[in-house]
């Protein structure tokens, strides 16, 4: 007797690929796994994984770190708590403790969206509440000392809302205007906060001036901030200048200096120093053979007439190196002229200049005959009180042309700006006080240093002594918070829609405009930067996904396409794709390959780029139509099984699985997945092993 069994009227293939049935043959089958080619499998149970005390999650992820136990967690939402979640992976799989991330506001969003970046995850907390950060952040700052108050070390989970903020403790102060390279006229100061290692902030309203009559000066001034409320994503501040040569505009200040705040006791923006410094009483050439010189001119007066001396001559004063009366007023190698007695004359300063070395002789040996002098040119002498000799006779400096120009050098009590550097010889801008041989500096400084005060407070000394202007600030607008409920990451910029913008002054809700961060960016959001979705037929952005160069904007009546290439938005453009068909279901937009999933009123699409929507649950439509809530429609890609997997509506008793490798061909395979009665899914994850995990909600 043969039993017609509809289902399978078609025929039931066994030993065949599952792209190789036709759809007729196997479109609408129950609690059966087809990922495995030539078999129908029966679906296995599900495996606990674990009773979460106390949650009611709307929103699961798995998020995977280095740096965590386990190298995971899992992050949710609890809409019952309005809290950002984690919980613990256990070594064997199962959930582990949780921890409240924050509460939202007393208007908390019914649902969330979580986008990855790179190392960190984004939270779209609806319009009124901040923009959540998760990053693990492991950084040492302040040229990091043994003690607390020297540095600062973090090693831990940082939750935060995205939106750079400045520090309560942020206090620029003037100190000193000093010698340098700046020219008459107004200068005007401020400090920008950097994040993340590029993300800069906008200006404040904080800044200082100093006015300068004179030419050849320079500033010297400090920030004050405090490890106690210090944020570890600030890796940096950037110094912004403004010059007038009459102070009656408006100011535009440029970029003159970084500071990077994330520094080791090893950093290279600081070098050690040693005790081996020579300062005023030496004279260095390193450009000449000094000993070959003055052996020249010895030979000569010994030849040719009665020698009298032999002397190195430095602006009008001649240093004996060779008596014939037998003392001398200074000793030499072949670079380097050493004041045994006396030293350079204080206000001399030799940098790059000439000297000579004098042979004084009669040019007869009977005594008859007057003195004269024969010279012979030194080029490049670096002397003075203010130049600072290694002395070292292994490992000494060794500069090219300028390379520490702006560095500080602290020698002695003093912190000095470091006009020119070369070979051996640092020239700074005031004189040493401890001039001598064998001082010490203590370290050289990348153009600026700190001062560990108490309380956990540290100073960030930076000096400007004519630092060369570089770009303007970025930033037209200090508008640049933004509340957003979707967002997507594309080439290098975050797109937020929904947007409330300048939440916490203006706060101008915009459910049809999107928002693009500057270039790798994601947290900076000017609202200048905003293209508003003209639909029609009107409606609200559901959600924003990337495709290829393109970002798919979900509407509620539409489907619109964004061409965002890398580079300048002026080469941005935007087609609306789909109409009439939009998107009911936020969590339903399931990205799997080169193609998009998404819940509309009637049916499952998919979408690819460039193309219109196509549905794909026409063989299930009368279930689909019919169940309640489309909106709560909920969906995830199963890649290990080759499936995406849809919750319609709120009907969490089922589940739908879509043969993803069919649909690619055209042919449309669903396949029901039935759980325990009362035991609804609620939502969907999948980890790091692409294995499916669902939640239960109770009570």
């Amino acid at each position: 007797m043969i039993i017609e069994i509809p289902l399978f009227d078609g025929g039931l293939i066994t030993n065949v690929d599952p792209e190789d049935i036709p759809p007729i043959a196997s479109s609408d089958t129950e609690n059966f796994d087809v990922d495995v080619k030539g078999k129908l499998l029966k679906r296995q149970g599900l495996e606990s994984k674990g009773t979460l005390a106390g949650s009611h999650l709307t929103k699961l992820f798995y998020w995977t770190d280095s740096h965590l136990t386990n190298g995971a967690i899992w992050v949710g939402y609890e809409e019952q708590n309005n809290q950002i979640v984690t919980f613990a992976v256990n070594a064997n799989g199962t959930f582990g403790a949780k921890t409240a991330l924050t509460t939202l506001s007393s208007s908390p969003p019914s649902d969330i969206q979580i986008i990855p970046l790179s190392n960190s995850l984004r939270f779209a907390n609806g319009d009124n509440n901040d923009v959540g950060f998760l990053q693990y952040i492991d950084r040492k700052f302040f040229m990091h000392k043994a003690s607390p108050a020297q540095g600062l070390s973090y090693d831990a989970l940082k939750f935060d809302s995205a939106s750079p903020t400045y520090p309560s403790t942020w206090e620029l102060e003037h100190v000193a205007d000093i010698v340098g390279k700046n020219a008459t006229g107004t200068y005007y100061y401020k400090a920008v906060a950097l994040f993340d290692g590029n993300q800069e902030a906008q200006f404040q309203d904080q800044f200082f001036k100093s006015k300068f009559v004179d030419d050849d000066k320079g500033v010297h001034f400090t920030l004050k901030v405090d490890t106690d409320d210090f944020n570890p994503r600030l890796t940096g501040l950037n110094i912004y200048r403004h010059y007038a040569e009459v102070d009656n505009l408006a100011p535009v200040y440029r970029l003159i200096k970084s500071v990077n705040l994330v520094t080791d006791s090893d950093s290279p923006d600081r070098e050690d120093g040693h005790s081996n410094a020579h300062v005023g009483n030496v004279a260095y050439f390193p450009g000449a053979n000094l000993s070959s010189l003055i052996s020249e001119a010895n030979t000569f007066g010994n030849t040719y007439g009665d020698q009298e001396s032999v002397s190195v001559r430095l602006g009008g004063v001649n240093y004996i190196v060779e008596n014939s009366m037998g003392s001398t007023t200074a000793t030499y190698t072949s670079t380097l002229l050493k004041l045994d007695s006396g030293t350079l004359p204080t206000a001399t300063e030799y940098w790059n200049e000439s000297a000579t070395v004098r042979l004084t002789y009669r040019p007869d040996s009977n005594g008859n005959s007057s003195f004269v002098d024969k010279d012979y040119s030194i080029a490049s002498c670096y002397a003075g009180n203010n130049v600072i000799y290694d002395a070292r006779t292994s490992e000494y400096w060794d500069f090219t042309i300028g390379e520490k120009n702006n560095w500080i050098a602290t020698i002695g009590a003093q912190d000095l700006a470091v006009l020119e550097s070369i070979k051996r010889v640092l020239k700074v801008n005031d004189n040493v006080t401890t001039t001598g041989y064998d001082k010490t500096v203590t370290a050289l400084h990348n153009g600026y240093y700190y001062e560990y005060l108490s309380n956990n407070e540290i100073k960030i000394h930076v000096f400007d002594i004519g630092h060369l202007d570089d770009r303007t600030h970025p930033l037209s607008t200090t508008k640049n918070k933004v509340n957003y409920k979707y967002g997507a990451y594309v080439n290098g910029r975050l797109f937020a829609g929904d947007v409330n913008l300048d939440p916490d002054d203006e706060a101008e809700k915009h459910n049809d405009f999107i928002i693009f961060s500057e270039f790798n960016q994601p947290d900076i959001l000017p609202v200048s930067n905003y293209i508003q979705i003209k639909d029609s037929q009107g409606g609200a952005v559901m959600g924003l996904r990337r495709l290829g160069d393109n970002l798919i904007v979900f509407m509620e009546r539409g489907i619109y396409q964004l061409y965002a290439p890398a580079g300048n938005p002026a080469g941005y453009s935007l087609r609306e794709s789909d109409i009439n068909i939009g998107c009911v279901a936020p969590n339903s937009i399931v990205e799997a390959g080169g193609v998009i999933f998404f819940a509309s009123k009637d049916n499952i699409y998919v979408l690819k780029a460039g193309s219109q929507s196509v549905p794909v649950s026409t063989a299930v439509k009368d279930i689909y139509t019919g169940s309640a809530n489309l909106d709560k429609t909920v969906g995830v890609y199963d890649p290990l099984k080759n499936r995406v997997l849809f919750r319609f509506g709120s009907g969490g008793t089922a589940l739908y699985a879509l043969d993803y490798l069919k649909i690619l061909n055209g042919q449309e395979s669903w396949n029901k997945l039935t759980f325990v009665a009362g035991k609804s899914i609620d939502t969907i994850a999948i980890d790091s092993d692409l294995k499916v995990h669902v939640t239960h909600n109770e009570t």
